[in-house]
């Protein structure tokens, strides 16, 4: 690695998270029936969503105290672009942030987790995590928040849906920033995407706050966005799960304007990684598959498999550096690396 590694960002995303950490399959090949309420089972397996493979909840653990060793950065991130959960119940939340934040129990022999390894995590919301509070509770005012754990799942104050940290390291100043991209008007299930422009707005306000920082002390700022939603996803029903034709151009201006370096994704379970020199100058987007979701057997969560991201932002030479590794598992083992592409990073 470069002289001075300054930040490594785990990117995940669309963990799906039930209430109960179960292998994906018996040895009979039967599916693990979750002990979930019979509503939020049927919705599960109507959205293809299976119980979780704990072999690869620990091979991702492995993977990131292996890189975190190997690697040595400054610091580590850990970046969850979305859908932590499978209904946004409060059980679900407590699943999926002591994984990430903590240790879980797996079963009477041992505890799995990353959270002992990377110590500053980030998330947004995806439309799964909404899911909970739309049906149950009539989830409309935004003050009342996500669910009762608000505060510790979604950065952002409470009522706002967005949330920017500036974090230094050497002379990089990395301004990283969320927002929640779910549609509040596409009712309990729909999957549409959304980007509200006053929320844009007042974190443009923070960004500019931030670059007075970074000029004052002579830092260089690499600006990165999380979002849910993928503004360059075009699926078959547009109505339900593509962000809005309105929200990207929203989305893309302010990119420019602010010189967003890179927007990190999720939520279509198919990762994208473009090569470097494409058109777009700012704004790129990096999306993750799905990272820890389960699969019927002899089956692939998705055509990927399960991905994770890994984001490496390093000084050499006087330059910034950004290099994005794409990690795959198969049907079974562990994470390996599959693609890596390099993306100069310029002001």
């Amino acid at each position: 690695m470069p002289r001075n590694f300054a930040f490594m960002i785990f990117h995940v995303s669309d963990l799906h998270f039930a209430e109960e950490l179960y292998p994906s399959w018996t040895r009979s090949g039967a599916p693990v029936v979750p002990k979930t309420p019979p509503w939020r089972a049927r919705l599960s397996l109507s959205q293809g969503v299976f119980p979780h493979d704990v072999a690869a909840c620990e091979e991702l653990e492995n993977e990131t105290k292996a890189l975190i060793r190997d690697e040595k950065p400054q610091r580590a991130l850990l970046v969850a672009s979305g859908d932590l959960t499978l209904t946004g119940d409060d059980s679900e939340f407590v699943m999926a942030l002591t994984y990430l934040r903590g240790r879980l129990q797996r079963d009477w022999s041992g505890v799995l987790g990353i959270g002992p390894y990377i110590r500053e995590t980030f998330t947004v919301p995806g439309n799964h995590d909404h899911w909970y509070s739309s049906t149950m509770r009539g989830f409309r005012n935004p003050t009342r928040g996500i669910s009762p754990i608000h505060g510790t799942y979604f950065r952002g104050p409470v009522g706002h849906s967005w949330w920017h940290e500036s974090l230094e390291e050497g002379s990089i100043q990395l301004q990283l920033m969320g927002i929640d991209s779910r549609d509040p008007a596409s009712g309990s299930l729909a999957a549409r995407g959304y980007i509200d422009s006053t929320s844009l707005a007042a974190l443009g306000h923070d960004i500019n706050q931030a670059d007075i920082f970074a000029r004052q002390k002579s830092l260089f700022p690499v600006r990165v966005l999380v979002v849910h939603h993928s503004p360059q996803h075009r699926g078959i029903f547009k109505w339900l799960n593509e962000i809005d034709h309105g929200s990207r151009q929203l989305l893309d201006q302010f990119c420019q304007r602010h010189s967003i370096h890179f927007v990190l994704t999720g939520h279509v379970h198919d990762p994208l990684v473009p090569a470097p020199g494409t058109p777009h100058t700012y704004g790129m987007e990096l999306r993750c598959g799905t990272t820890l979701q389960g699969a019927p057997p002899r089956k692939l969560p998705s055509k990927s498999g399960n991905v994770f991201l890994l984001h490496a932002i390093y000084e050499d030479s006087g330059s910034v550096e950004w290099r994005t590794d794409v990690y795959q598992r198969a049907l079974q083992g562990p994470f390996t690396e599959a693609t890596s592409k390099r993306y100069q990073v310029t002001l």
